[in-house]
């Protein structure tokens, strides 16, 4: 009787083995992914980056005069200066973290591998 749980186990653990690399570039790749988009969506919204670009050529308070258009187009051009070097650093935090998700498992068997060669 104990024979039987014991094979069921052990046989369910060497597929779960074999199936985590499979799941991990297939399912868990295409998580990683939507997780990336999400974080990408989250700097804009957090920064507000594409829609202070979109509203660069507005003038700001009702100023149609040419000096509230060139007062409103450069206050606007130094906050989307700004906020893109928010939304960057947002985007290449997003990006690593997705970067490492596919790198990881390759470097940890990498290392194995060497560390039972001996190099």
């Amino acid at each position: 009787m104990e024979f039987v749980y014991f094979r069921t186990i052990l046989s369910k653990t060497v597929i779960d083995i074999f199936y985590a690399p499979v799941w991990w570039y297939s399912k868990g790749l295409w998580r990683a992914f939507i997780d990336f988009r999400r974080r990408v969506r989250y700097a804009n919204e957090y920064s507000g980056f594409v829609l202070w670009l979109t509203n660069l050529f507005v003038p700001m308070f009702g100023q149609y005069d040419t000096a509230g258009r060139i007062i409103s187009f450069f206050a606007r051009l130094f906050q989307v200066i700004g906020r893109f070097i928010i939304f960057s650093f947002l985007f290449l935090v997003g990006l690593v973290f997705f970067a490492a998700y596919i790198l990881l498992p390759v470097i940890a068997v990498w290392r194995l591998v060497f560390l039972q060669i001996g190099l």
